[in-house]
């Protein structure tokens, strides 16, 4: 079923408050907060869908609103369609404009030493030792891609930086592993042999069991 759409909007949008706009005769602007080009019509939809797409959190001041309306393509609908079409409405989504304060310090927060750039790298480096994926995973042309998706501020740690900061975690959880055995009174081992089947290198793996009680 093809549907066509009207829309209808009140008051005077706010939306390119949050762009950018291009020289006179071209349609469309730059975002504020990502720096996007985004193309328009003649109208404010692609913009509005952007802030909702990249940037839900943003929030607009004003009072405008867009309804989207379907309307069913009468010679290509069956009755079953017109009754879903006809009980179907579209969401109204609000927007509300950050300060420059908020956005300057979130810009920051993906700068060197930042809070959310911190975040984010630990959270690699978790899923390359938990997944056991190689360590170049950082430099692969759709992992880089994705990571400019969601997070177009974060710039992705070279390999070697992921290789040292795995290492670091691997020292500290040893010595916190270390720490707790010395604690315990009895430790059952067993041993067993298995096969990485990345380079078919065999290992022997040492397993400890054991009853710790966290005093």
């Amino acid at each position: 079923m093809r549907n066509k759409f009207f829309f209808s909007m009140s008051g005077k949008s706010d939306i390119w408050n949050h762009f950018i706009k291009k020289d006179l005769g071209a349609l469309g602007g730059t975002c504020k907060y990502c720096h996007q080009e985004v193309k328009t019509k003649g109208n404010t939809t692609n913009l509005r869908n952007h802030l909702l797409r990249r940037h839900p959190t943003i929030k607009t001041v004003d009072d405008t609103t867009l309804d989207i309306v379907p309307v069913p393509d009468l010679q290509n609908v069956d009755n079953s369609d017109t009754e879903s079409v006809a009980s179907s409405t579209a969401s109204t989504s609000v927007l509300k404009q950050q300060t420059l304060t908020s956005c300057l310090t979130n810009i920051k927060s993906f700068g060197d030493n930042g809070v959310k750039r911190g975040q984010i790298t630990n959270e690699i480096v978790f899923m390359i030792a938990k997944d056991g994926l190689p360590l170049n995973t950082v430099e692969k042309t759709g992992f880089n891609y994705l990571m400019k998706v969601v997070a177009p501020l974060y710039k992705v740690p070279a390999r070697t930086t992921i290789t040292h900061m795995i290492d670091d975690k691997y020292d500290i959880l040893s010595t916190q592993l270390k720490l707790k055995i010395q604690e315990v009174e009895a430790l059952s081992l067993t041993a067993d042999v298995w096969t990485d089947s990345h380079n078919s290198q065999s290992y022997l793996v040492l397993t400890g069991h054991c009853i710790y009680e966290n005093k």
